[in-house]
């Protein structure tokens, strides 16, 4: 989505995506309009990524129903998507359709959830957030998939939550997005 496409975002989305704008240096923004937009397949037709679903990029996975849809929209083995900002995951074997969502040992420190994939299923699967995670975690939410072993390991990490704060209120952005990051949402 362009900086001038902002019809559905609400006031302090599309505020914080006009300072946004403004910020960035052309050098910046000459970068950010040669990346392709999504979706995209960076493995072939075995990996799809996209921000929403695969065929509506706005399209927010919380239900079955919607990881049902976007399961028969994608072909592709694995299909990451995001902006729910939740890790979390779908895999579909046949007609059935399960949730998965890392099982953390520890809401402490640097943690780690792998979740070996089956080459007999397809999956559907949210790295989370590095920043705006949405589920009470501050930390900072991703994933890493290794094709070579069909392994998905999402990680939990610690970052300079303080640090981000004090830039975010140095900015004269608002308060809100410095207090959903300590709260993680």
């Amino acid at each position: 989505m362009g900086f001038g496409e902002r019809l559905n975002f609400s006031k302090l989305a599309s505020y914080t995506a006009t300072w946004t704008q403004d910020v960035l240096t052309n050098k910046n923004l000459r970068w950010l309009s040669k990346l392709r937009r999504g979706p995209i397949r960076p493995l072939g037709h075995q990996v799809l990524c996209v921000h929403g679903a695969p065929k509506y990029e706005d399209l927010y996975i919380v239900h079955e129903r919607d990881a049902r849809f976007a399961l028969k929209a994608s072909r592709a083995w694995i299909t990451f998507f995001g902006h729910t900002h939740r890790q979390e995951g779908w895999f579909s074997l046949g007609r059935d359709h399960t949730l998965v969502r890392p099982n953390f040992p520890s809401a402490k420190g640097t943690v780690r959830f792998e979740l070996a994939l089956r080459k007999n299923c397809r999956y559907l699967v949210n790295p989370g957030s590095v920043g705006r995670t949405r589920d009470g975690d501050w930390r900072a939410a991703f994933a890493v998939f290794d094709d070579a072993e069909a392994m998905l390991t999402w990680f939990r990490v610690p970052y300079k939550l303080l640090a981000a704060q004090r830039r975010i209120r140095r900015a004269n952005l608002p308060e809100i997005l410095a207090i959903r990051l300590r709260d993680g949402s």
